[in-house]
């Protein structure tokens, strides 16, 4: 498993007599002012997104590109002062998010866009005074992303199509808001990109997945099976979603094997622990995700045996704060 994100300094949880993880640092680019460098995405073949400059808006950050073999490249965002890579393909195509803000108090204008090496950001969406973030691209370059509506704490699901065009992915009438997760295409259904997530309602958040027909375009929407609600995370190879739900009034992480028909749970609902969905798994019943048991953070690994394994600092001989 490769884990990636920033580091102020290369630090040994635990340790070092207990490595459990092996850092590698990413050069980044020798810019005025640059003062860090954010990963935020990998594609299969090991190209890194992010991005590279300054804390500080006034100067600017870029997305950037990432390979063993060429190093760190810039994208090109000329008149953008800001831009952030959010996912990458293996053809290095990365789509993220431009904007620009005042120099003066006030919002920032923000649109989703696609970001390459050799070519200028291309919008694919509106330039608002609210937040746009992508939440996956795939090989043939279709784009999920949300954008705020403009209402506190509103915001929309969209998928670009490698033509351009941007479909709205449609939510149940008492929904405002959506959650997205990563776009998949399973071997059974070619034409059909699927998209876990959730719409935020009342009283309770529904897990769904949208597929979208590449072939012509049209959009629909599941509401996964749920008791009084709850979240869709991941979709896996095999099509089976990972999510959670409530459960008289408790959190457990579950499983909805493909076609979604019913659901199972990973582990026992318990009051005194929070769990949240898994963020990690593989067709094989492998999967992983985090907890909080008494106000502490823990990992929860599910087994292909079904065994589930709660892996806390005390456990592993660490302080708290290495969870």
């Amino acid at each position: 498993m490769i884990v990636i994100g920033a580091s102020m300094a290369a630090v040994v949880l635990g340790g070092a007599e207990r490595l459990r993880w092996t850092i590698a640092e990413i050069p980044y680019l020798d810019v005025p002012s640059s003062s860090h460098v954010v990963a935020t995405a990998m594609s299969k073949n090991g190209a890194v997104t992010g991005r590279s400059g300054s804390t500080l808006s006034s100067v600017g950050w870029h997305a950037f590109v990432w390979t063993p073999t060429e190093g760190m490249q810039q994208c090109a965002d000329d008149g953008w002062a800001l831009s952030l890579g959010q996912a990458i393909n293996d053809a290095h195509t990365v789509a993220g998010s431009v904007n620009t803000c005042p120099s003066d108090n006030g919002p920032c204008s923000t649109a989703p866009a696609i970001l390459q090496l050799d070519d200028e950001a291309q919008l694919i969406g509106p330039l608002l005074q609210e937040y746009a973030y992508v939440q996956g691209i795939t090989e043939a370059g279709h784009i999920v992303y949300e954008q705020s509506t403009g209402e506190l704490w509103e915001s929309g699901g969209w998928v670009n199509m490698p033509d351009g065009d941007s479909i709205a992915l449609p939510m149940p009438d008492e929904a405002w808001s959506v959650d997205l997760g990563k776009p998949v295409f399973l071997d059974n259904e070619p034409n059909s990109l699927l998209i876990p997530g959730y719409a935020w309602m009342s009283p309770a958040r529904q897990p769904m997945v949208w597929r979208v027909d590449v072939s012509n375009s049209t959009v629909s929407a599941t509401v996964l099976t749920s008791i009084s609600g709850g979240e869709a995370h991941l979709i896996l190879e095999d099509g089976t979603v990972l999510g959670m739900l409530y459960i008289d009034g408790a959190s457990v992480p579950v499983e909805w094997p493909y076609p979604w028909t019913t659901w199972s749970p990973l582990a026992e609902v318990d009051s005194n622990i929070y769990w949240d969905a898994a963020i990690l798994g593989n067709n094989g019943g492998l999967y992983a995700g985090a907890a909080s048991i008494a106000g502490l953070k823990v990992t929860w690994i599910h087994g292909i045996s079904g065994n589930l394994t709660i892996l806390d600092s005390e456990s592993l001989g660490l302080p708290p704060s290495d969870i």
